[in-house]
């Protein structure tokens, strides 16, 4: 399969048009395929499960695939029946049986078989039975979806399929449905990789990957090259991106293709493939429902959690790398309904224009030909603004991660005059409403008085409601972050995070974790961490540059269920080596690696920094006999 088998190939190339009815047609050719029993009288023999395939594949691609069944099986079942009783010569036998073979191979990569009998998945079956669209299986099977490639430096690293597509979406700004991506582009994303050796190659795994993609909910085809978001979609491709399914991303090359193969362990691919978390989800958001207000709704935001929601509208976690601020925010914002949170990253370039909105090009089709006019674009937080006014009985909470790495004066704008609240928790100085955000607003339904139930607020300018909330992150020891004014924090409550806050909440979580091994036993991470940041704070390195509890993630210090703590403690410690000697070295500690290393001067440099600690440890360390060392045994 190779998906996991192959750094060169995602998919089967050779069958390369209709590929999603092929897949559909193999679902209905595979229904209750053990009972399956051909009556001809050229053929009186019991057909094993790959034979009983091709014979119902036949009819099944007649009827699902645009272009029929094409010569897969023989011009006709004669033909078929002739290749099966040995009737054609050994060179028409293996032209015929080389067809065969290939015409169920993305079958197994997208998980439809839980064994080697053709067997239909329980996923798949649904299908069969017409409970859900190949659709609506291919928007599941892809949340699931991964593979490998080899990056610039030689190194193997997994890429989740899905995951990979929609931040290259969110990086660039694109996650209107206006804006179309090209068959081009598409390659680009996916096989930009060392291991792709032709354009030919290219070509073919890019147009198959473009006709899965807009198999999907997720996409739909503006023409035969271009894909874009399906309008359902529109806004909310943080959010799919959140829900993919990433926690293999940690498995080795080798040991997914082992442990996943498609051949040898069938079962547990398919149920790795076909894992189904989120289905309610994602067809309510593909049915437009989430956009409906229902009594449920209503029910669930007259709970008690809107009363646990912390009265802060505007809320700053800030704090040294790795000190739990994100994972607080989380867990605060689970308060929200999961429909009202709306997730957004800064980065240097962000613009008033991606954040608010702003007039953009806006391609559409009149009497058959495509055409430009312009149209205002919101952005992220002028969408989430929009939906608290229209539903002021329930929460909303825009997160901005990494706030301090845009110019927030310039990307916030007048709408900074917004973060003054007054008694009641709304704006308390309105802005007037340009005319381009006046029509998007009209459009909305938000420009008639009688639309907004605490009435005439628009009349007088924009405002952030009592309902609106802003939460954040923010972290001041990035390099090419941009200082926040003073009037602007001021407009914002602020938790801070202290160096070893994280630590102390969950002692009893961090004797569990895996190990860093040393030439000579092993360390706790956060041991070795404390004693790093007592070298750091005794040169005067300021706490925010300063070593968190989480600077390396929880998920490499947790020893997974499918893993020995061997394994868990060679993860840990090459992403020690990676992670936090590379920091210390090349950022931290640049100035001062004399004053933080035992090494020679000749040899100070990172990659002899690496080998040493494979050599000697924390000897590397000055001050190293501080560390309290489990010892080998002898």
């Amino acid at each position: 399969m190779a998906i996991l088998d192959s750094l060169k190939s995602r998919f089967d190339e050779s069958i390369k048009a209709d590929k999603v009815n092929h897949l559909q047609a193999l679902i209905y050719a595979s229904k209750d395929i053990a009972n399956y029993q051909l009556s001809h009288e050229g053929l009186n023999r019991e057909l094993s499960p790959s034979e009983k395939i091709v014979i119902r594949s036949i009819s099944a691609f007649e009827i699902f695939r645009e272009g029929g069944r094409f010569s897969y099986g023989g011009a006709n079942i004669e033909d078929t029946i002739k290749f099966l009783d040995g009737s054609y010569s050994e060179e028409e036998f293996q032209n015929l049986k080389d067809k065969f073979q290939k015409i169920y191979q993305d079958g197994g990569a997208f998980g439809i078989w839980e064994d080697q009998n053709f067997t239909l998945s329980a996923l798949a079956k649904r299908v069969a039975n017409n409970e859900i669209t190949i659709s609506r299986y291919l928007s599941i099977v892809f949340l699931n979806l991964f593979s490998y490639a080899t990056n610039e430096e030689g190194e193997i690293v997994y890429f989740h399929l899905l995951d990979k597509l929609l931040t290259h979406i969110l990086e660039s700004g694109r996650e209107q449905e206006s804006i179309e991506i090209s068959i081009e582009e598409i390659g680009n994303i996916y096989y930009d990789f060392n291991d792709e050796s032709t354009e030919q190659h290219k070509r073919s795994q890019r147009n198959i990957m473009f006709q899965y993609l807009i198999g999907t909910e997720y996409f739909i085809s503006s023409s035969s090259r271009k894909l874009k978001i399906h309008p359902n979609w529109v806004g909310k491709i943080a959010h799919l991106q959140s829900i993919c399914n990433k926690e293999h991303s940690e498995l080795s090359f080798e040991t997914a293709r082992s442990t996943l193969d498609n051949r040898t362990n069938r079962s547990r691919y398919v149920e790795v493939v076909t894992q189904n978390n989120h289905e309610l989800e994602i067809a309510k958001i593909s049915s437009g429902f989430d956009r409906i207000e229902t009594n449920t709704s209503e029910i669930r935001t007259n709970d008690d959690s809107y009363e646990l929601i912390e009265d802060y509208r505007q809320y700053i976690y800030f704090g040294a790398p790795g000190t739990g601020k994100s994972y607080r925010l989380k867990k605060d914002s689970e308060a929200f309904p999961s429909q009202n949170i709306k997730r957004i990253t800064f980065h240097p370039n962000m613009t008033y224009g991606q954040f608010i909105g702003t007039f953009k090009p806006f391609p559409y089709i009149f009497e058959g030909e495509e055409r430009i006019t312009y149209k205002y674009i919101p952005g992220i937080l002028l969408k989430t603004l929009v939906e608290a006014l229209m539903k002021p009985n329930q929460p909303f909470l825009l997160i901005i991660e990494e706030l301090n790495r845009a110019n927030v004066s310039a990307v916030f704008g007048d709408f900074f005059q917004l973060l003054d609240r007054d008694d009641n928790d709304r704006s308390e100085y309105p802005i007037s409403i340009g005319e381009d955000m006046k029509i998007y607003l009209t459009e909305e339904g938000l420009m008639n008085p009688n639309s907004y139930t605490e009435g005439g607020q628009l009349n007088e300018g924009l405002i952030f409601p009592q309902n609106f909330y802003i939460w954040t992150t923010m972290n001041s020891a990035d390099q090419g972050v941009m200082p926040l004014d003073t009037a602007f924090k001021r407009r914002w409550e602020q938790k801070y995070f202290g160096i070893n806050q994280a630590f102390e909440e969950n002692r009893e979580e961090f004797t569990q974790y895996a190990k860093i091994i040393l030439n000579n036993g092993t360390v706790e991470w956060n041991e070795l961490r404390q004693f790093i940041n007592k070298q750091l704070i005794k040169l005067k390195i300021a706490e925010d540059k300063l070593l968190g509890p989480y600077f390396i993630s929880k998920k490499i210090l947790e020893v997974k269920s499918n893993e020995t703590y061997e394994e868990a403690n060679i993860r840990l410690t090459n992403s020690f080596k990676r992670k936090v000697l590379n920091y210390l070295f090349e950022d931290v500690g640049k100035h001062r690696r004399n004053e933080l290393f035992t090494l020679d001067q000749e040899k100070m440099i990172y990659s002899e920094i690496l080998n040493e600690f494979d050599n000697i440890g924390v000897r590397i360390f000055i001050n190293h006999e501080e560390i309290d060392i489990e010892l080998n045994d002898e």
